[in-house]
């Protein structure tokens, strides 16, 4: 398991707010079963000095898997919790694509990884927005106008 933590971004370059999140939610509709519905996209940075672990011998791929199972980990129960854990930021799953060289869509920068994830969460306090509904896209507004007369 290697340990990384994300790096602290705006809203937005021009945002007076001072206040950082750990990335945001994704406007992007992706073709993944479910998205939309139980699973949404995050972007953000992730701090690793990852050409340390690629000098010791693991792949790019390993690094994320690593990385990500760092991230899932769910946070010690408190003492007379009756409700269990989640991780803090959702399950969060690494998105696969064929154009990148470790199979997920994850860029390798200076010493941080450019990442996209889906989580489990739609509307997490951690992530800037929330998650695109499928649901309020599937219904399309009615046809607008005047109705056609009816033939006789």
């Amino acid at each position: 398991m290697i340990d990384c933590e994300w790096e602290k971004i705006k809203d937005s370059a021009f945002s007076n707010n001072e206040e950082k999140k750990t990335g945001r939610y994704s406007g992007c509709v992706y073709p993944i079963k479910g998205y939309g519905v139980t699973s949404w996209a995050v972007h953000g940075y992730l701090k690793l000095d990852w050409q340390k672990h690629l000098d010791e011998g693991l792949s790019k791929r390993e690094i994320v898997d690593e990385c990500l199972e760092f991230l899932n980990q769910v946070p010690p129960r408190k003492k007379y919790q009756k409700k269990e854990s989640k991780p803090k930021f959702g399950k969060l799953e690494a998105i696969n694509a064929s154009w990148a060289d470790c199979g997920y869509e994850v860029k390798f920068d200076d010493n941080r990884l450019i990442v996209s994830f889906l989580t489990d969460d739609r509307k997490n306090k951690n992530f800037w927005g929330e998650g695109y509904n499928q649901a309020s896209f599937d219904k399309l507004p009615k046809k607008r106008g005047r109705k056609k007369k009816e033939k006789k």
